[in-house]
């Protein structure tokens, strides 16, 4: 079934909508054959689907349900595509970018879901952001960027540093002052070392097995300069550095100085 008007500035009629039963296809815009059970054509630069709502109340509308009703679903199961497809100039479609979900656990009570957004680089996909509400690890979510592990820079700007935050592929730079909170000591965790500060205005690190250490204590400070780092002076200095052997006890370098 072909659904045509008239076009008065074509000067004739022009084809808006088909449905095609060979196909179980229904096009809009003039398309002829289609690419998928809905197909929406348009030559101009303009909107091409607006959803709208005139609801009046608190409720969310309008709204787009993208529903994948599997008679079996089963973990890891893709639940659907948004695809950013265009031309190369070799007249070929290319899907620039994509946003892509996934059901990683449809477990009934203790469902998680994965959203994924990838782009184009250098002609292969690359996983750039992934929000998963399971993690690498069971139930630990987390967000993870560049998870194809390319060589793609992290950056953050502030109202005034272009580089507030930067991770350049494999080192991080930060413009401006570093804030932490004084807090208590943190509970260790075993393979990993922590940085903190507290109300004493020390800053602290504490390793692994839990053994807090001050890193730089504020105030004055004093410096141990051994025997063996200075040498006499020329004119009336003291003795040569002299090694000295204890009954019972290391040895030690000495400057002798006379009474």
């Amino acid at each position: 079934v072909i659904f045509k008007v008239n076009d008065s500035d074509d000067g004739g009629s022009k084809e808006v909508m088909r449905l095609d039963a060979s196909l179980g296809f229904v096009t809009i815009g003039g398309e002829t054959s289609g690419e998928a059970p809905l197909h929406v054509k348009t030559t101009s630069a303009s909107h091409t689907i607006i959803a709208e709502s005139t609801d009046a109340d608190g409720s969310h509308a309008p709204d787009l349900v993208l529903y994948r009703n599997s008679a079996s679903p089963a973990d890891a199961d893709d639940l659907g595509i948004i695809k950013f497809r265009g031309r190369n100039d070799n007249t070929q479609s290319v899907d620039y970018a994509m946003i892509k979900a996934e059901a990683t656990d449809v477990s009934d009570t203790t469902e998680d879901g994965q959203l994924i957004f990838y782009v184009k680089l250098d002609g292969s996909d690359v996983h750039a952001i992934n929000i998963d509400t399971q993690g690498a690890t069971t139930d630990q979510p987390e967000i993870v960027m560049n998870e194809s592990q390319v060589n793609m820079d992290f950056r953050v700007e502030s109202d005034t540093n272009s580089y507030a935050l930067f991770v350049d592929a494999s080192k991080l730079t930060v413009q401006g002052p570093i804030s932490l909170d004084e807090i208590s000591a943190p509970t260790a965790t075993t393979g990993y070392g922590k940085i903190w500060t507290q109300t004493d205005n020390n800053f602290y690190f504490q390793d692994g097995a839990g053994t807090n250490t001050v890193v730089r204590k504020g105030g004055k400070h004093t410096i141990w300069v051994p025997a063996a780092s200075m040498y006499p002076t020329t004119t009336n200095g003291c003795s040569a550095l002299t090694q000295v052997e204890l009954t019972n006890g290391p040895e030690l370098k000495c400057l002798d100085f006379d009474d």
